[in-house]
């Protein structure tokens, strides 16, 4: 029985895989990239731009980058809104607190 592979007998050169636009996960994958999040993408090029030292992208001087407020590799503003919340209600119970003359 003959099997067919799915490996290409032909690569595409790399020209031919940049000139996909855009990338499909099958070009993707063939120009040697696996599936991954946009954040671990964000964080695997702050440390390609800082040759691979952790330190350097922690201490990373370019805020004008775009990627900048992502290189720790989490959302900066996740959860911004919940602290905001929280604290508006942490000020209410301690104003309650305070005019009914409770310990705060």
């Amino acid at each position: 029985m003959i099997t067919t592979s799915s490996v290409d007998p032909h690569p595409k050169s790399r020209t031919e895989l940049a000139a996909t636009w855009p990338p499909t996960a099958a070009v993707s994958r063939e120009a040697g990239h696996e599936p991954q999040s946009p954040l671990r993408a964000i964080r695997a090029k702050c440390l390609d731009c800082s040759c691979y030292q952790a330190s350097e992208v922690r201490l990373c001087e370019a805020i004008k980058c775009p990627l900048w407020p992502f290189r720790a590799g989490r959302h900066p503003w996740w959860g911004e809104r919940e602290k905001a919340c929280q604290t508006l209600a942490d000020s209410g119970r301690e104003t309650a607190s305070e005019s009914d003359g409770g310990a705060p």
